[in-house]
């Protein structure tokens, strides 16, 4: 057996080191983190990230951000049942590989943290 990956492993490992890049980096963490303290539409985190971290992203922002968690196996969106009037709603739950993957950049996060704090 060759210890040698796949190109397709190659691929992904790559992708996953591009993932979380550039400013868009604290959304995609701030996103996985609300998913990971329960399962939310894209309507719900954009409220809830209002609400806790002061941020008002638009929808067009948002989605694309759960429909790469979803590419990339991070959250699951399942559509929930249409209520009243309302139309349906796709719930989105995080994944095992995802809460692996908040936590990695939740740690990296304390330490950029700690390397910025100021000294007095």
């Amino acid at each position: 057996m060759s210890n040698t990956r796949s190109s397709q492993e190659q691929a992904e490992a790559i992708e996953e080191s591009a993932f979380f890049s550039g400013l868009d980096r604290l959304i995609d963490i701030q996103l996985l983190y609300l998913i990971h303290q329960g399962s939310a539409s894209g309507y719900d985190l954009r409220r809830i990230m209002q609400r806790r971290f002061h941020v008002t992203l638009s929808y067009g922002t948002i989605y694309p951000h759960l429909k790469n968690f979803e590419r990339r196996r991070l959250a699951i969106g399942t559509w929930g049942q249409r209520t009243d009037r309302r139309s349906r709603k796709k719930i989105f739950a995080i994944t095992d590989k995802g809460k692996a993957t908040l936590q990695k950049c939740l740690a990296e996060l304390a330490t950029m943290n700690e390397e910025l704090r100021l000294r007095s």
